[in-house]
């Protein structure tokens, strides 16, 4: 993985450090090395399924899906749903988060889990945008 890109995440994390694994709030300390990239597979009917969730909410701008992993002990590579949202209330946030981690439940391995990325800045969009396209674009 290119130096500048872990540089870029590492940024990222330190301006946001809540990400939602399994839908609990999970803080990674500053420093911590983490690395991203493209997943090589994507669990069969996933985006299909996420992509129709967020047609039925207007507040989702963008959705991309890279993988994550946090370099610590017991860390596993993960799925990493980043999404633009528009500026709306924390709380609305998080009703989004929930109801997109529900919906890939059915999708997922029982060792497997999907962190959702909800904070938006042009620091972020851009470390994420690096490795991935976005799957979802509301309106198209």
């Amino acid at each position: 993985m290119k130096r500048g890109l872990q540089a870029a995440v590492i940024s990222l994390i330190l301006l946001f450090p809540s990400l939602s694994r399994s839908q609990t709030p999970s803080t990674i300390p500053a420093g911590t090395e983490v690395l991203i990239g493209a997943p090589r597979t994507i669990p069969s009917g996933l985006v299909e399924a996420l992509k129709n969730r967020m047609t039925q909410n207007p507040d989702v701008a963008e959705a991309y899906l890279a993988l994550i992993y946090v370099k610590r002990e017991g860390e596993v590579p993960r799925l990493l749903l980043f999404l633009r949202i528009d500026n709306v209330p924390d709380f609305v946030k998080e009703l989004i988060r929930d109801d997109l981690g529900n919906a890939s439940r059915a999708f997922l391995s029982q060792d497997e889990t999907i962190d959702i990325l909800t904070e938006d800045s042009p620091t972020t969009t851009a470390a994420v945008a690096q490795v991935v396209k976005p799957f979802y674009v509301r309106g198209k």
